[in-house]
C-alpha cells in the first residue's frame, strides 16, 4: 500500500543542503502497521509527509496504492490525499464552527463516502458517543485528539499516517486508543504507519523501525529496551 525504494530528501540551509532523508527503502502492506522511532530531527515527520503527498522527494519513488507520485501534479496529490490518505499530526486541526460529529464526518464527505452509522460506531468506540453535539472548543486535549483519529478512520482511507497521534493522552488511554487504531486499520484494510517517541506504542505494531542520520535500521526485541532509553 505504500512503498519507498531508495528515497532521499535535503533541504536547503545557510550552511548548504542537510540531507534528511538517505535512500530509504520500505514497503507498509494493507492491513499491517509499522512503527517508525527516532530522535527528534531525525526525518520521520518529512518521510510521513513524503507518504502522504504532502512534499516530493528529492530522488527515488514513493508508491500509494501502486501509484508513483512523481507522475501526479497538484491536482492528482490533492485528490490521493481526499480520496487514499488520512493523517493525524499533533495539531489537531479540527474546524472549530464545526461539531464533534460534523468534525469527524468531514474528511469522509469531501470524499463522498461519509456513512453515518461507521461515524457514531467510531464516536462510541473512541468514548465520544456522549460528546458529539460539542465543539472543539468545549473539549478536553486528549478529546479533541480521539476526534482527530476518528474523523482519520470515518474516511476508511487506503493509508493512515499518524505523527505522535496520542501525544496528549495517558499511558492508558494511549494504550487503548492505539490498540483500537491498529484494530480498525486492520478492519478496513488500512496500511498504518505511525511516527512515534514511546517504545511502548511502538512494540504494538506489527513491525519497527528505527530513523537514524537519514537512513533506516529494523528494531529486535533485543533492541526495544535500549531504544526506549535513548528516547528518554
Amino acid at each position: 500500500m505504500l512503498e519507498f525504494q531508495d528515497v532521499s530528501k535535503s533541504y536547503a540551509s545557510p550552511d548548504g543542503a542537510v540531507e534528511v532523508l538517505n535512500k530509504v527503502t520500505l514497503t507498509v502492506s494493507a492491513g499491517t502497521s509499522l512503527a517508525l522511532t527516532g530522535d527528534s530531527g531525525s526525518g520521520k515527520s518529512t518521510l510521513l509527509h513524503l507518504g502522504g503527498a504532502l512534499d516530493q522527494a528529492d530522488s527515488g519513488v514513493v508508491r500509494v496504492d501502486g501509484q508513483d507520485l512523481t507522475d501526479l501534479d497538484d491536482a492528482g496529490r490533492s485528490a490521493l490525499r481526499r480520496d487514499k490518505v488520512a493523517l493525524v499530526f499533533q495539531q489537531f486541526n479540527l474546524i472549530p464552527a464545526l461539531t464533534v460529529e460534523q468534525n469527524i464526518n468531514l474528511h469522509a464527505r469531501f470524499a463522498n463516502r461519509a456513512d453515518a452509522a461507521w461515524s457514531a460506531e467510531l464516536a462510541e468506540r473512541l468514548g465520544l458517543g456522549a460528546l458529539t453535539r460539542r465543539f472543539p472548543e468545549q473539549l478536553s486535549g486528549g478529546q479533541q485528539q480521539r476526534v482527530a483519529i476518528a474523523r482519520a478512520l470515518a474516511l476508511r482511507p487506503k493509508l493512515l499516517l499518524a505523527d505522535e497521534p496520542t501525544g496528549n493522552l495517558d499511558e492508558e488511554s494511549s494504550r487503548s486508543v492505539i490498540e483500537l487504531m491498529q484494530q480498525l486499520s486492520a478492519e478496513t484494510g488500512a496500511a498504518l504507519l505511525l511516527v512515534t517517541h514511546s517504545q511502548d506504542i511502538a512494540s504494538q505494531m506489527d513491525r519497527q523501525l528505527h530513523l537514524s542520520r537519514g537512513t533506516l535500521h529494523p528494531v529486535s526485541a533485543r533492541e526495544d529496551t535500549t531504544l526506549a532509553g535513548a528516547a528518554e
